[in-house]
């Protein structure tokens, strides 16, 4: 009887340091899984200011070429409501800012760099 109990008890110690180090494995895991979102963050926003300074960029190069950069952005919505379709970067635009980059100005300028590219090959494809 009293060996039933030795034998209960210790297999009730192993399942416990089981967990324990289950646990502090998947503590771990946790850890890690918090470093790696805050870096993307870091990454996400580091690349936001980055396409915002090419923008401006881009922007004063057509100002210079005699681009109107608003017209293509019209023209991209258009071209983009006609076909319903979107490119992958208007999308992640979208997503970034929670808007749609053809109604709001600034996310429609921040896309603009993307949007000229595609209506440009949207309407060489189509002729």
């Amino acid at each position: 009887m009293l060996g039933d109990a030795t034998q209960k008890l210790q297999k009730l110690a192993t399942t416990a340091e089981k967990l324990y180090q289950r646990i502090n494995e998947l503590r771990e895991q946790v850890n890690e899984l918090r470093e790696t979102v805050d870096a993307t963050a870091e990454d996400v926003d580091r690349i936001g200011r980055e396409v915002e300074r090419n923008q401006v960029v881009l922007e004063a190069v057509a100002e210079q070429q005699g681009v109107d950069v608003e017209e293509l952005l019209a023209a991209a919505a258009i071209d983009e409501a006609e076909t319903g379709t979107r490119t992958g970067a208007e999308d992640g635009a979208d997503a970034a800012t929670g808007g749609d980059a053809a109604s709001d100005g600034e996310t429609a300028s921040t896309s603009g760099g993307s949007g000229a590219g595609d209506t440009s090959e949207a309407t060489g494809s189509a002729e």
